[in-house]
């Protein structure tokens, strides 16, 4: 389908996250959803299958875009009952869920750091791939 590739955006935003700051992610979330440079999340397509393929996996906390509410109320009880869907509507609500009693949602750090020094590192991580990618 023609959403199949932008639904991926959420997921590879929290991989960048992940891989910036050397936190891991929960690995008990499935995440789908298009985003926007402002980071806002975009609705996506194939719900069902999405949903399906997360429960498959073993998998069921779930974030799903805000605006994707009415394909999930579609899908039968007894889906919707074995998944724990968080629906997000921005890049911060995703990162939240999926670094979830992790230093980078509680703003601390288990050896003193900070939120901004781990900003400042991450920010000079970024300006580094960008000089490197000149």
């Amino acid at each position: 389908s023609d959403l199949d590739g932008p639904s991926a955006g959420i997921a590879i935003a929290v991989a960048l996250v992940s891989a910036f700051t050397n936190q891991y992610v929960n690995q008990d979330v499935a995440v789908t959803g298009e985003i926007t440079l402002h980071g806002r999340v975009l609705p996506i397509g194939g719900v069902r299958e999405k949903v399906l393929a997360a429960l498959r996996a073993g998998i069921r906390k779930v974030c799903l875009p805000d605006k994707n509410r009415g394909s999930f109320s579609e899908l039968p009880l007894t889906i919707r009952r074995r998944v724990d869907v968080r629906f997000v509507t921005k890049l911060d609500d995703v990162l939240k869920v999926c670094f979830e009693n992790n230093e980078f949602a509680s703003g601390s750090s288990s050896d003193g750091e900070n939120n901004q020094s781990r900003q400042e590192r991450t920010s000079k991580s970024v300006d580094n791939i960008s000089a490197a990618n000149g």
